[in-house]
């Protein structure tokens, strides 16, 4: 299954979550986060779990829910599926999670197949994407996050590979004022249950 958001949800709730960590960048994200009484989703790539596994624990127990985002972040195009279905493996085995997220939300179709066949899932896309990855411009992450803010809505962060201090610069603007407008940040299971 494929989801790129919940439009049919009443609740006040979307689900921020962050790609390509962990990082240096991830402990103080998880400051913010804890600071707005705020849950998020860190799809982490299995590679780079190795030496901080503290951080991916300390995300879990501050409420956070981890997916993975392949071993090693590759393009899912690129790769035939016996290749792919060993990234999708390897990365959920590092990040010890069910959920996935394709890199760069390539060939989803054949990403949520493969993964399915591997008991993985749901396929996580999303239905903001601010662009942070490539921007150093924290106002303007923060207008984008907070224009597509809607109940239902995954935010689509980042939390490595690069430069993130206009992601935390950003996120510290963000949590406040989906506070003001009466959203709440869930992890993507809570988001899907509710």
């Amino acid at each position: 299954m494929i989801v790129r958001s919940r439009p049919d949800l009443a609740a006040p709730l979307l689900a921020l979550t962050f790609d390509d960590g962990p990082s240096e960048w991830t402990e103080p994200i998880l400051a913010l986060l804890a600071a707005h009484d705020a849950r998020a989703t860190f799809f982490v790539v299995g590679s780079s779990v190795s030496g901080r596994e503290p951080i991916v624990a300390a995300a879990r127990a501050g409420g956070h829910e981890i997916g993975s985002h392949t071993f090693s972040h590759p393009h899912p195009a690129a790769l035939g599926d016996e290749d792919l279905r060993e990234e999708i493996r390897r990365g959920a085995l590092a990040a010890d999670a069910r959920l996935v997220r394709p890199p760069y939300g390539e060939d989803a179709q054949r990403f949520d197949r493969l993964a399915g066949e591997l008991g993985l899932g749901p396929t996580v896309l999303w239905s903001v994407d601010p662009g942070d990855w490539e921007s150093d411009d924290p106002g303007a992450i923060t207008r984008l996050v907070v224009d597509g803010a809607e109940s239902g809505a995954i935010v689509d962060l980042h939390d490595g590979r690069r430069e993130q201090r206009a992601t935390v610069d950003a996120l510290a603007s963000i949590l406040p004022e989906l506070a003001t407008r009466g959203l709440r940040s869930v992890t993507i299971s809570t988001l899907l249950s509710a």
